[in-house]
């Protein structure tokens, strides 16, 4: 990702950078980026169906472990939709 103007800028392009990556199948790709971005932009979250996008992928690809954080964020975000209820 280039040097950008604002953190939206960024965020923007970041987000778009995830979504070619996926769409190529480059789960460590997107995976990295999502990384970098979680690092440098203070309140970076991924899509609802880039979440599941990348969960889903992990679980293909068996890396459990790097799933976690991802699911966490997703129950914690989308408590309804993953039958979560207090």
């Amino acid at each position: 990702i280039a040097d950008f103007a604002d953190d939206e800028s960024l965020r923007q392009a970041a987000l778009a950078h995830i979504d070619e990556h996926l769409a190529q199948g480059n789960l460590d790709g997107a995976f990295a980026l999502n990384a970098k971005m979680a690092e440098r932009l203070v309140g970076w979250q991924l899509s609802e169906a880039q979440l599941l996008a990348m969960v889903k992928a992990l679980h293909l690809g068996k890396r459990w472990h790097d799933s976690i954080g991802l699911m966490v964020d997703y129950l914690k975000r989308f408590p309804d939709r993953a039958g979560c209820h207090d």
